[in-house]
């Protein structure tokens, strides 16, 4: 079994959508750091040890998109997967997507099983 990565970094405006996705993974041994604004995504980047960032696309000040870009530019954040949560997946917004840096995008509503998966298999632990 590989060894237990970093923590996952969820940014999400719904409590109820981080909770549910903090109730998902951290049964699998990883360890939660919730984020509901730009600010505390700064502040645990500033602590660093992140191995994974789950967001959502409809940011209030900015999308998701724009801020994996900006992300992908600090330190410790250059090759850490991005799970990007979006509404519409269309093939314009995947290219673009992929220019950002997101590494895999699920469509929305997504059952958090689903995401679980996906964050175990983007850290090799699936």
């Amino acid at each position: 079994m590989p060894a237990i990565p970093g923590a996952i970094l969820v940014l999400y405006e719904s409590d109820t959508v981080r909770r549910t996705l903090r109730g998902c993974l951290v049964p699998e041994g990883l360890d939660v750091i919730e984020a509901s604004s730009l600010r505390e995504v700064d502040d645990a980047a500033d602590r660093g040890g992140i191995s994974l960032l789950v967001l959502d696309v409809q940011r209030p000040t900015t999308d998701g998109v724009a801020l994996a870009a900006d992300l992908r530019l600090r330190p410790g954040f250059e090759t850490i997967p991005i799970v990007l949560l979006t509404p519409d997946w269309r093939a314009r917004d995947r290219g673009f997507a992929a220019a950002a840096g997101v590494t895999t995008c699920l469509v929305k509503p997504v059952a958090p099983a689903v995401v679980k998966q996906a964050v175990l298999e983007l850290l090799g632990m699936a």
